[in-house]
């Protein structure tokens, strides 16, 4: 009897125990306002990319081969601006074409 006398008081602070961690945990949910979610942060740019085609020739009217981007300085309204894109094309006239053929 004594046992079950000390389980019952076991149960009983069990029981209390509980009911004062439900109101625990109830009011801490209540006292912190919620959280917003997280915005990824963003910034809107207009970009302006402009194609500037040259054909470069030497004092012969001769093609100019291997220029780079460091070869040339670009400048709108006398503001020096930066080269981010650079392609070369190489045009095979009709006439190389036909030298190239006869010594292959």
């Amino acid at each position: 009897m004594i046992i079950s006398a000390v389980a019952q008081e076991i149960r009983g602070a069990l029981r209390i125990g509980c009911l004062f961690l439900g109101l625990f945990m109830s009011t801490e949910a209540q006292t912190q306002p919620p959280q917003k979610q997280a915005v990824p942060i963003q910034h809107e740019v207009t970009v302006t990319l402009k194609l500037v085609q040259v054909y470069v020739t030497d004092r012969e009217g001769k093609p100019v081969p291997d220029l780079l981007a460091e070869d040339f300085d670009l400048f709108d309204n006398g503001k020096p601006m930066t080269i981010t894109e650079f392609e070369k094309h190489t045009l095979i006239t009709p006439g190389k074409r036909e030298e190239k053929e006869e010594t292959s």
